[in-house]
């Protein structure tokens, strides 16, 4: 599997290596005979005591091995369970499109779910001072997930969003490639419009330059091809129903982004192949290219208005800023006057997608989990907790979908020495739950507490609530 380069301004900064990451509200925290979840075996250890000192985890032993360091916050664990901090891997704090403000009244709601570790997909060269600073503030002890990693989208011509970095020949793919590792962002991400030529340089001046690219495989490139040319991480499934997995690829493919309609999509689900799809799942497995299904993201949009409603009564989203409330608004409105083939199409590619997942599952594709938070009706850190389900759902045991929450993304991350798991030494970003994920992943909402880079956080206070049941109620 390709690993993402970490420079000064990601990773190294929040572990230390450019500077004190510390916490300054307590220096030890203790936490007494928890049950720790082992998500690599897919185990739990009862009856453990875990001591983090600063923000890193100093011993994890069994109960009475270990005597608590005066001072020590202490955590009563009996009837509990400790995790590692799960990461969204496809997140955008910044409004690209709406042009909103950045997305940071998200940042604790996303911690109170237990998620400690974002990748944002689409950082202009130019927002990645916010980043740096973001950065330097989770560093200080802000509560806020980690910003683990930053991409810049770079398209073809015309572009899918006339912001984006757009790449028209050879010379201009190369020039994009360099002025994003100028910037400091992390990975280059590339995105549906790029033509095959410019798709190809990009991604060999990328690997020459070493960084790498992950993103939307591009409509006019086969998902085989851009997994043998080392793009690191394909997300929402993309292209593999709407054109690779088709006996009218194509025919798909020549629709243009403005003209791709519910009638394309439900061409694509009626004339799937297979063979063809199973041929290309091979080679996703062969090469080890990670897959990001934001499956929350399709069930999302295959919900009735009704449905949707219920999403506004989350104690939090009363706190979210107006325009964000006015884009749910919005789209509830829109989603109103679908017809039905537009329902249709809607479950017919989600109920695809589900059908993917357990293909790749079983062929032994590595899988991350991602959201696409901040469209609307997705939930900041809780819409994880509801991708975790539905890859159970679509047969990943739950171990699996705990993997694919940390260990996966923090290998991928090359982070997988200092997260993912909890070990002596490892960074401390984890989770207190009320009942064991593995026996049910829909624990995974019975969040209690967050351990983030060290802090101990009140899930409670995190979402705003003073007592009674909430948003982490099963």
């Amino acid at each position: 599997m390709q690993s993402i380069r970490i420079g000064c301004i990601g990773f190294a900064a929040a572990l230390s290596a450019c500077g004190s990451a510390e916490p300054t509200a307590q220096s030890h925290v203790f936490v007494e005979s928890i049950s720790v979840v082992d998500v690599q075996d897919g185990v739990v250890r009862p009856a453990m005591d875990v001591w983090v000192e600063g923000n890193r985890i100093r011993a994890v032993r069994p109960t009475g091995d270990l005597a608590a360091p005066d001072g020590a916050r202490l955590v009563d664990g009996r009837g509990r369970f400790l995790m590692p901090g799960m990461w969204d891997m496809h997140f955008h704090a910044f409004n690209q499109v709406s042009g909103r403000s950045p997305s940071e009244w998200a940042f604790p709601v996303t911690v109170a779910h237990g998620v400690t570790a974002v990748r944002e997909m689409w950082t202009k060269p130019e927002d990645m001072d916010q980043v740096r600073s973001w950065r330097a503030a989770f560093a200080g002890g802000t509560v806020m997930p980690r910003i683990a990693l930053a991409g810049t989208m770079v398209d073809g011509d015309p572009p899918a969003f006339s912001n984006a970095v757009v790449v028209r020949d050879s010379a201009e793919a190369v020039a994009a490639v360099r002025e994003i590792i100028d910037s400091g962002t992390d990975f280059v991400k590339a995105y549906s419009m790029l033509s095959p030529g410019a798709f190809a340089v990009l991604v060999r001046e990328a690997e020459r330059q070493g960084i790498p690219v992950a993103g939307h495989v591009p409509i006019a490139v086969d998902v085989e091809a851009a997994a043998r040319a080392g793009m690191a991480s394909h997300e929402h499934l993309n292209e593999l129903i709407e054109t690779t997995c088709s006996t009218r690829t194509e025919e798909l493919r020549a629709v243009s982004w403005d003209d791709w309609s519910m009638e394309h999509l439900q061409l694509a689900l009626d004339t799937y192949d297979e063979g063809r799809c199973q041929a290309v799942i091979d080679v996703l497995a062969e090469t080890g290219t990670v897959q990001v299904p934001t499956l929350v993201n399709d069930w999302m949009r295959q919900l009735s208005p009704a449905q949707l409603d219920a999403r506004f009564e989350e104690p939090w989203v009363a706190g979210m800023p107006a325009g964000d409330r006015a884009a749910w608004e919005e789209a509830r409105e829109d989603r109103a006057g679908w017809s039905e083939a537009d329902w249709a199409a809607n479950r017919g590619i989600y109920e695809a997608h589900v059908m993917l997942v357990e293909l790749l599952s079983e062929a032994g594709v590595p899988i991350m989990t991602g959201t696409d938070f901040s469209n609307p009706f997705l939930y900041p850190g809780g819409s994880v907790l509801e991708e975790l389900e539905l890859l159970v759902n679509a047969g990943l045991t739950p171990a699996a979908a705990l993997r694919a929450a940390t260990i996966v993304p923090a290998r991928f991350a090359s982070a997988i020495d200092s997260l993912g798991t909890i070990d002596d030494g490892m960074v401390a970003d984890l989770v207190i739950l009320g009942a064991d994920p593995l026996a049910d992943i829909r624990n995974v909402r019975t969040a209690e507490e967050v351990i983030l880079n060290g802090q101990l956080l009140d899930v409670d206070q995190l979402l705003g609530l003073d007592s009674g049941p909430s948003s982490r109620d099963p």
